[in-house]
Formats: C-alpha cells, structure tokens, sequence
C-alpha cells in the first residue's frame, strides 16, 4: 500500500486520492490532468461505441517499481487524462505476469 502512495506522488502528482483494498489486492485511484512521468508498458485499449466519438478510453499498462508488479489503468474522458488506477496484487493471487491482451478467439 505505501509503494502505491508514494509511486503516485512521485511519478503522477496528485492530491485527490482513494484507496480500496479487496480479496485480490489493493487499488489506488488518482483524479488527474496529468500524464506518468515515467516509462510505462501498454498492453491494450478499450473504447465503447458512444466513447469513440467523445475520446473516451481506458489503456490497460504495467510497470515494475522495487520488485513490486504493479498494474495500470489510464482513464480517458473527452481524449484527456482524468484518472489513473495503480493496482498490486495480494501475495498468492493467481496472475499473468506481464500482462499481455487476451485473444477471445483463442479460448
């Protein structure tokens, strides 16, 4: 929890924060207007029908910080930045790790 906290206000910079913490890991949701300062790796983008007309987006990332695998959602309303989701995972919790987009065709 706190190498969220502080990968936020090192790399995002915000002050409106919320965290959430359930059986899979923690979650850390920041209300900003600006980008990560850091290099981060995206795996994969989803718009809804009415969202590709308004810019609306989520972008699915993943980074390393400290030996800690943290996942990342870029949230996209009117093509601007507004939030970013910081996720761990719990010790245990079954994941793919790194994450890659899923091919539907292929389950």
């Amino acid at each position: 929890m706190d190498t969220l906290i502080y990968y936020a206000n090192t790399f995002i910079g915000s002050e409106k924060k919320r965290m959430h913490e359930d059986e899979f890991g923690c979650h850390l949701f920041v209300l900003t207007r600006k980008g990560i300062s850091r290099n981060i790796r995206c795996f994969d983008e989803k718009k809804g029908i009415i969202g590709r007309f308004l810019g609306n987006k989520k972008v699915f990332c993943y980074d390393e910080y400290n030996g800690t695998k943290i996942a990342i959602t870029l949230i996209y309303r009117f093509s601007s930045l507004r939030m970013v989701t910081l996720t761990t995972f719990k010790k245990g919790v079954d994941i793919k790790w790194p994450p890659t987009k899923e091919n539907p065709s292929k389950k």
